[in-house]
């Protein structure tokens, strides 16, 4: 019985840390996920009434090569398709999957990737995931054409004789 009263407050001392730790954790974890939100700014809505939607859709949790997967789509929507975008023709939009499981689903998304979407009178005709854009992370030249060719097949689908 002295073993137990001897160990009695060194463990209801660590249970207490612990407790208190991960609580902290937890409120650290919502805080920085809310920032990331707010600094993210306000995601583009389907604006485009003919014309290609980009969507990244990640999850919660991003990896070095989810980053690096939407780095390159986005500075490619910069680079390749600001006329587009300025003329209300290309769109893109950063999904978090966890949050909009509708969008999962209708994409069947279960890891960060882009789709491709073209849209027609205001709705959504077709779409393409491109989960290509995982093994040609480490090229990424070839990862901006893959990308850029299936937002041009679309566009030029669209274009007007």
């Amino acid at each position: 019985m002295a073993v137990w009263e001897k160990a009695k407050k060194p463990l209801a001392t660590a249970l207490t840390w612990f407790v208190l730790i991960s609580i902290g954790f937890a409120l650290g974890k919502e805080t920085a996920l809310r920032r990331m939100a707010q600094d993210a700014g306000p995601a583009e809505t389907l604006a485009v009434a003919d014309g290609v939607m980009v969507y990244y859709l990640h999850g919660s949790f991003r990896c070095v090569t989810c980053a690096a997967i939407e780095k390159a789509a986005k500075d490619l929507m910069g680079r390749e398709f600001a006329q587009e975008r300025s003329r209300g023709r290309v769109a893109w939009q950063e999904v978090n999957f966890d949050e909009q499981p509708a969008m999962a689903k209708r994409y069947d998304v279960s890891a960060s990737t882009v789709v491709v979407a073209k849209i027609r009178g205001g709705k959504e005709v077709e779409f393409r995931r491109l989960d290509e854009v995982w093994t040609l992370t480490d090229k990424p030249a070839e990862l901006a054409a893959f990308i850029a060719g299936v937002i041009r097949g679309y566009l030029d689908e669209g274009a007007k004789p």
